[in-house]
């Protein structure tokens, strides 16, 4: 489990990143990294060349699949010929939208990992969030981004 939360969290952060450096005010030169096995592209910046290495492996048997899909994890596992593995689906995106107004799946994908990993409770998500939003944000933010997190702990399914 490890292994692939850290893999996942990797992914996150350089999704992240590479998203505020596509959108930074002035363009700046790019690495495109593609695996076309699992269709996943992404822009790192030139200047990182040298300083990280991509590894890839494969998901043990025992690895933890969470998808961002209005559909049942029965019906993804069929049309993507999934075996082994436990998966998951939630459809972060329409979450993200009624409850924050905008595409911004982050939290509600956040809720889903932290619930069928046992990480954090519900109660230390929600506690974590206001917390360090808190300190960010304007209280209307941090209600919706609560709200998010909240019903990805009651709606994801698997």
């Amino acid at each position: 489990m490890k292994k692939t939360l850290v893999t996942f969290l990797l992914a996150l952060a350089l999704t992240t990143v590479s998203t505020s450096f596509a959108h930074g005010a002035q363009a700046q030169p790019a690495i495109l990294y593609k695996n076309t096995n699992i269709g996943f592209s992404i822009e790192i910046p030139a200047s990182w060349e040298g300083l990280y290495t991509i590894e890839e492996s494969g998901l043990d048997e025992d690895g933890v699949i969470i998808i961002n899909t209005d559909q049942q994890p029965d019906e993804v596992r069929a049309k993507f010929k999934l075996t082994g593995r436990t998966l998951y689906t939630l459809d972060a995106t329409h979450i993200s939208l009624q409850e924050l107004g905008k595409f911004m799946p982050n939290v509600p994908m956040l809720g889903a990992l932290l619930k069928v990993t046992g990480l954090l409770t519900q109660e230390e998500a929600s506690n974590f969030l206001k917390d360090s939003f808190g300190k960010k944000f304007s209280s209307k933010v941090v209600e919706s981004n609560l709200k998010a997190l909240n019903r990805a702990f009651e709606e994801v399914k698997g």
